[in-house]
């Protein structure tokens, strides 16, 4: 809890390698934001192959990169969560050896980023944890979900994560678990999939963390990979429909005022939505990934991203509503300007930092939208 910090502005992102040359850092855009508050949405860095030994050596690399060290020594908050490839191996879930391992080493680079990790947290399984900022009527929640520790394999396990590892074939392995994505949820398999995200206890714990927060003017709930995408060649809380389903009833069932949801993994960045019901305001998801890359910028992706994107894109809040160059997010609070506070969520580009993607006027409502009819 942080109930002397009333968070004005936050920023966010994801899908970060290190050692990539300066011309590519975005955290010289990032730094005149000047955000109280740094969010990790999944992948901050990418380990060379799923050893710990690789992974404890490209933490140590990014603590290193110049750039990072500016930013983090300025007086701010640093936290997050993890995805594949700073878990250790793409794609995958609770089958990948050494959890307990990976999960120090990620805990400790955000300690050493600016996170008060608490004891609790690292003797805990699972890298998920809630923050409170603010106090009386300022108030902002902030759930970080681990969706790697507890997850199941997919109908069709992943390529990616069975065979990601081996020279050569590793590096084909992304596209091809794409492909088998596409083919599970195109010809129904995967409406028949029963496996899991979060695991019991993430669970119980979500359900409490909803249940004590009647007094958040809003609430930012975490997830690494993309909840209401109907894209099925990326992964995403849809190829798990039992969870999302379960995610959705939370979310239906407590309602939390100024609820946004933020997402990464993908390489681009897109604002979602599920469109207004029952006279609630919609739900928005806003993604951003790609600080250091996009699909775009990747031979083996810029050829069929754009397509994929103008195919699927009925749970996009308008039709052009992402961007497909390197990227990284921000959040502006104004308590101040209107009768009620207000959050904007905004899209940058990593380059520039020139804002190219915006939601806002997401003021405080009783709750949000949300059913299986618009998943």
């Amino acid at each position: 809890k942080y109930p002397d910090l009333i968070l004005e502005r936050a920023s966010f992102g994801s899908c970060n390698k290190q050692g990539k040359s300066k011309e590519l850092s975005a955290w010289p855009q990032i730094t005149p934001l000047d955000p109280q508050l740094w969010l990790w949405t999944g992948d901050a860095i990418y380990s060379k192959n799923k050893t710990l030994e690789a992974l404890r050596l490209g933490f140590d690399d990014q603590l290193k990169d110049t750039e990072y060290e500016k930013f983090i020594s300025r007086d701010m908050i640093v936290d997050g969560v993890w995805d594949d490839h700073d878990y250790g191996l793409n794609d995958a879930g609770k089958h990948l050896p050494n959890i307990t391992e990976r999960q120090a080493m990620f805990l400790n680079f955000l300690e050493k980023s600016g996170s008060d990790v608490s004891q609790q947290r690292k003797e805990r399984i699972g890298v998920y944890r809630s923050m409170l900022f603010g106090k009386q009527k300022r108030k902002v929640k902030i759930i970080l979900l681990d969706t790697r520790t507890f997850r199941d394999y997919h109908i069709i396990p992943s390529i990616g994560a069975l065979f990601g590892g081996i020279p050569l074939l590793g590096g084909l392995t992304p596209m091809l678990a794409a492909a088998s994505r596409w083919f599970a949820s195109t010809f129904g398999l995967t409406s028949y999939h029963e496996g899991d995200i979060l695991g019991e206890a993430q669970w119980r714990w979500l359900e409490e963390e909803f249940e004590n927060n009647n007094d958040s003017a809003f609430t930012i709930l975490v997830s690494s990979i993309q909840i209401l995408t109907s894209a099925p060649v990326f992964e995403s809380w849809s190829h798990f429909p039992k969870a999302q389903q379960r995610l959705v009833e939370l979310l239906r069932n407590h309602r939390p005022r100024g609820l946004v949801l933020l997402s990464g993994d993908v390489h681009f960045a897109e604002m979602l939505s599920t469109g207004q019901q029952d006279g609630l305001s919609p739900l928005i998801e806003v993604t951003s990934s790609g600080m250091t890359h996009s699909c775009e910028s990747s031979v083996k992706t810029k050829l069929f991203c754009r397509p994929v994107l103008y195919a699927y894109s009925q749970h996009r809040r308008s039709e052009d509503s992402y961007y497909l160059g390197r990227n990284f997010g921000s959040l502006t609070f104004d308590w101040e300007s209107s009768e009620h506070p207000v959050l904007t969520v905004g899209i940058h580009d990593a380059k520039t930092g020139e804002l190219v993607l915006q939601a806002d006027q997401i003021a405080v409502q009783e709750g949000c939208g949300v059913d299986e009819k618009s998943l």
